[in-house]
């Protein structure tokens, strides 16, 4: 039988997730100077600068394209990308953290505790969207809790839509960090926890009904 060589929702969205730098350019442009410090001496001195439009926009762009060209290369390697899933997070984790760096000194937030607790859950659930649909063995617990998970297909699709999910808010903490807000992570999280077990209710109905009509 030959195997699945296409792009999975996970590829597409740990490319489209390099993008969240140019969202949060737009979003704190004003307040960005025109030229911003892009390389720091070991005083953590800006030595080097670097006009905003292209490092704000254009990089994010650029990143993400390599993203894509990352992905593909692996699936040469391995089509069904169980053995490179996280690796596949080098170039978003080097992305975040870049930002976050040039852009958090910018706006003068780098030492605000909001801002980093904001930035590690960023990167954490960037990992956590990764790491979700591959998981092998449930706890019992959660079954009791969400019977609907019981079925297979129900257990898988939730999985993989929680790793986009949690894919997709580490990208939203991202942009929104640089706003140092304690309550930011947690309210996103709180989205992560609710939508995958409101997701598979409906995806429990629909296998359901399906299973009803043939």
């Amino acid at each position: 039988m030959k195997r699945k060589n296409s792009f999975s929702l996970f590829d597409i969205l740990a490319s489209a997730v390099c993008l969240a730098p140019a969202l949060a350019g737009a979003l704190f442009y004003s307040k960005l100077p025109y030229a911003l410090a892009v390389h720091f001496d070991s005083q953590f001195q800006a030595d080097s600068y670097l006009n905003k439009n292209i490092f704000l926009f254009v990089f994010p762009a650029v990143v993400t394209l390599v993203q894509f060209g990352l992905i593909a290369a692996l699936k040469v390697k391995d089509p069904l990308g169980d053995g490179f899933f996280l690796f596949k997070l080098l170039m978003p984790v080097v992305d975040f953290t870049a930002y976050f760096i040039v852009i958090g000194n910018a706006l003068g937030v780098l030492r605000n505790s909001g801002f980093i607790v904001c930035a590690v859950c960023s990167v954490l659930m960037l990992f956590a969207g990764a790491v979700i649909p591959y998981i092998r063995k449930t706890p019992k617990m959660i079954f009791r809790i969400f019977p609907t998970l019981k079925n297979d297909s129900v257990l898988l699709r939730t999985r993989i839509t929680a790793g986009a999910v949690w894919v997709c808010a580490s990208g939203i903490l991202m942009v929104v960090s640089f706003l140092s807000s304690l309550a930011a992570p947690f309210a996103i999280l709180m989205l992560c926890l609710v939508i995958p077990p409101v997701y598979s209710v409906a995806a429990y109905h629909s296998e359901y009904e399906s299973n009803a009509k043939s």
